[in-house]
């Protein structure tokens, strides 16, 4: 009997062993599924995190660069001012020391005989045919205006730079140049281009009707040299040696380009316009400057304008491609040569008006006249 019972008691144990392994196994197993789900949870947050993090890093990186850039603009903009007031403030100083220079130059220099002056050298000046029309003019304004005029050029920090030989400056910077040089080139640039122009149309009547001729036959023609004649373009040049034009041809607006030389006397005679024959009829599509080389055709020296001091080169814009050249060796090395240049032209409504009046396909050409309004 004891060992019966002993037996059932081992066999009950067994049984309890037996189920405490199975609840044993059971919550290994569930404890196993909630630490791999924990586990897969918080890699997805972690991995969410990274994300997010490289988000984050993404959108600073793009926020400092664009601070960096206005930044960058702000230093620009304020460097920007800075020489924009440096001007200023040496005009003003300028402005001072020539106060009575402003007020007191036209009683010193008679504006209406400038004008006469220019007018007058103009009609009697040389007259070239080959390889276009243009006149060589030899002291275009009075002398003693003529140096006075010079000594009222703007220094070169106030050219705008294309290049690093060639320098324009227009009329809207006039307001950054001190009071007197600003008086004495809008007086150039009004009213003594207005008699370089009536002098210039009266002289180059012929070769200017012939051109018109050439584009828009002889009624036409005819009607456009009837029409106002103006100037346009008005602007002083500076180039430095080394400087040199490809040939080429000016915009389609002008009948004429009027060069001013503003050489000081003792300027050396080594620059110069030289002017091409084209190999071939050139009749450019744009009506911007052209360069006829860039269309297949050749063009061959014919001959050289030297700029004197007070000199002017006045030129029909036919048959003809032009270019200066300043070499090198030129001397001194620190070479500044000023101009003063300007187109001769109908108005470019008038233009438009008559170029409508073409067949479509002789106004192709003229097109880009609409822009220049």
């Amino acid at each position: 009997m004891p060992i019966a019972r002993a037996l059932q008691f081992v066999l009950r144990r067994a049984g309890l062993n037996a189920r405490l392994q199975e609840m044993w196994r059971k919550d290994i197993a569930r404890t196993a599924a909630t630490t791999a789900g924990l586990t897969d949870k918080t890699v997805s947050q972690l991995n969410r995190s990274i994300d997010d993090g490289r988000e984050w890093q993404r959108v600073s990186d793009a926020r400092l660069n664009e601070c960096e850039a206005r930044l960058a603009q702000s230093d620009a903009a304020i460097q920007a001012l800075q020489k924009r007031l440096a001007e200023f403030e040496r005009a003003t100083v300028v402005d001072n020391r020539q106060a009575r220079l402003a007020t007191d130059w036209t009683l010193r220099f008679k504006p209406a005989d400038i004008r006469a002056h220019a007018a007058h050298a103009v009609a009697g000046a040389a007259m070239h045919e080959t390889p276009a029309a243009h006149l060589v003019v030899e002291q275009l304004l009075p002398p003693d205006f003529y140096e006075f005029l010079l000594a009222s050029l703007p220094g070169a920090d106030l050219f705008r730079q294309s290049e690093p030989m060639d320098m324009d400056l227009g009329p809207g910077p006039f307001d950054l140049v001190p009071r007197l040089t600003r008086l004495l080139w809008e007086f150039v640039g009004t009213d003594v281009a207005d008699s370089l122009t009536a002098a210039a149309l009266q002289r180059l009547r012929a070769p200017v009707l012939a051109r018109y001729e050439k584009f828009f036959g002889r009624e036409r023609a005819e009607a456009i040299l009837a029409a106002a004649h103006g100037h346009s373009g008005e602007r002083l040049t500076l180039r430095r040696r080394g400087y040199l034009e490809r040939p080429h041809v000016d915009p389609k607006r002008a009948s004429i380009a009027v060069f001013v030389n503003l050489a000081p006397r003792d300027a050396p005679e080594a620059i110069g316009m030289t002017l091409y024959s084209i190999d071939g009829n050139f009749l450019p599509i744009r009506t911007g400057v052209a360069h006829p080389e860039s269309h297949g055709l050749t063009c061959a020296p014919v001959s050289s304008v030297p700029y004197h001091p007070n000199s002017a080169l006045i030129l029909v814009n036919a048959g003809t491609a032009h270019a200066i050249a300043i070499p090198d060796e030129s001397a001194p090395p620190d070479l500044l040569r000023y101009g003063f240049q300007f187109y001769i032209g109908p108005s470019v409504p008038t233009l438009i008006d008559i170029a409508s009046t073409l067949p479509p396909a002789d106004q192709q050409p003229w097109l880009g006249l609409v822009g220049e309004r």
